[in-house]
């Protein structure tokens, strides 16, 4: 790191002792307790990212400078604890310095990682949870990120794989928030990514095994994060999963509820009771969060890559005109990136549910410039060949709801080229004719609506989307221009 103010920082990193996941855990022993499955739970003062509360520089100023030189004047080395990890197999690595007795947000975040063995390590992070001011100050070029005043895990996991995407991006290729499963059929193989805000199905439909049975099967890469590369490859950034616990079932989620409850699950603001996890119970927050092993989890391998990626799913939360899926063009599938769009759930603003909601690329953590993620999705995209669609697993109708298993057996049918589709007038999309088996009827959002109704919402959104898509300046203009199709 070539940032000569710094070194303070750096000479206190030096100084700091190292220590294992257990030992940081063993720290903060009196923070934390024991499930009755053997796994770790705790409960944090701030439960959610400080999200209005984040500043990223790009050059730092003097008050950047001085606000990282500060912190690190109030930290003495023999009460501070440091781990080094790996983001996967990509050549990023990281370094966290907390205090002795949080140790425990060093641990779960460095749970979610690999061993490292580099003697330097590419992003920094200092957590001081117990700093008056409520701030986190993002160094980018740097490869620094302060923490101050929270002791919530997901803004320590977060600040590393923020700064992954970034770098990446500066690279050539493109970090992106989304999940990603390989799937193998008699036909052959084929690697898969899955987009979507909180709420929308994306952790369900990563880990869901697709009603695959041996020998083909469906093996989970990551849930949370990958590095997209120019010929298409998606590189894994976490050897585990950091999974939200609301609405976990062990009907609705068998899989990720066992491993929820296993003697490894470390649990962030989950309510215990008499030493039993209950999901159910949101009263400590709607974002109780468990540290997943992947080892606990069906349908994983010791792989967190994709060599190939053959087929995107944009996964949005509509409950109106968006049908259950859409197969788009290229340039389509750019303009829904950089839409990102859903609707607002309880896990996310429970004032707001039921409002649209629009991110770029899905991802809140984006870096630099919106327009040019775009840019670079379209290029990439087209470079791997890959096939996007959009997913939609909430409403059609208003009315009919797109079950997890329906969006399931729409994403097993895509991938097996099992799907019959016709050009959506007034979208210029494509959508399903026929699935397979499964009948669609019910599932064709024009039959709730009469002519003129429909006309009118899909106007409606033509015209938001636009909004949206023009507000991005240095944008393709074959993405901004690709959802405006005219009605033949």
């Amino acid at each position: 790191m070539d940032f000569p103010f710094l070194a303070p920082l750096m000479a206190l990193r030096e100084a700091t002792p190292q220590a294992t996941v257990d030992q940081l855990l063993e720290f903060s022993a009196d923070k934390l307790d024991q499930t009755q499955n053997g796994g770790i739970s705790v409960q944090s003062k701030v439960t959610h990212r400080l999200a209005s509360a984040t500043e990223i520089v790009f050059q730092p100023e003097i008050e950047h400078v001085q606000a990282i030189q500060n912190a690190v004047s109030e930290c003495l080395p023999e009460d501070m604890v440091r781990i080094d990890r790996n983001l996967g197999k990509t050549a990023f690595s990281t370094s966290i310095l907390v205090p002795k007795k949080y140790g425990w947000v060093g641990a779960y975040s460095a749970a979610t990682l690999f061993d490292s063995k580099k003697k330097d390590v590419d992003f920094i992070t200092l957590c001081l949870p117990e700093a008056k001011e409520q701030k986190v100050l993002v160094l980018a070029d740097a490869g620094i990120t302060l923490i101050s005043g929270s002791d919530y895990v997901g803004e320590a996991k977060m600040s590393f794989l923020r700064l992954a995407m970034y770098h990446a991006k500066k690279l050539g290729g493109l970090g992106l928030h989304a999940g990603s499963k390989w799937v193998h059929l008699n036909t052959g193989d084929k690697g898969i990514l899955f987009f979507g805000l909180s709420g929308t199905g994306k952790t369900t439909l990563s880990t869901h095994d697709l009603f695959l049975r041996p020998p083909e099967k469906s093996v989970v890469r990551q849930d949370d994060i990958v590095l997209w590369q120019p010929d298409g490859a998606a590189l894994g950034t976490e050897q585990n999963f950091y999974v939200k616990t609301e609405g976990l079932g062990e009907k609705t989620h068998p899989g990720l509820f066992k491993a929820a409850n296993s003697d490894k699950a470390l649990l962030e603001n989950v309510m215990v009771k008499n030493g039993q996890p209950d999901f159910s119970d949101t009263s400590v927050t709607t974002n109780g969060r468990a540290i997943v092993f992947r080892h606990d989890l069906p349908n994983t391998d010791d792989q967190v890559d994709l060599q190939k990626t053959d087929v995107i799913f944009f996964i949005t939360r509509r409950r109106d005109i968006v049908p259950a899926v859409a197969k788009l063009t290229p340039e389509q599938a750019a303009a829904f990136f950089m839409l990102g769009e859903s609707v607002e759930t309880s896990a996310g603003n429970p004032t707001r549910a039921g409002q649209t909601k629009r991110v770029v690329g899905f991802n809140p953590f984006v870096v630099g410039s919106p327009a040019e993620e775009g840019n670079r999705f379209l290029d990439i995209l087209k470079g791997s060949k890959a096939q996007a669609y959009l997913l939609n697993t909430g409403r059609v109708g208003e009315k009919i709801n797109i079950t997890a298993d329906v969006s399931a057996k729409l994403v097993e049918q895509i991938v097996r080229d099992n799907v019959v589709w016709k050009t959506d007038s007034d979208w210029g999309y494509q959508v399903p004719d026929k699935v397979g088996t499964l009948d669609m009827t019910a599932l064709d959002p024009r039959q709730y609506y009469t002519d003129s109704a429909y006309k009118e919402k899909v106007n409606a959104l033509k015209s938001e989307r636009k909004a949206w898509l023009d507000k991005f300046n240095g944008l393709k203009s074959e993405i901004a221009g690709a959802i405006n199709h005219k009605p033949a």
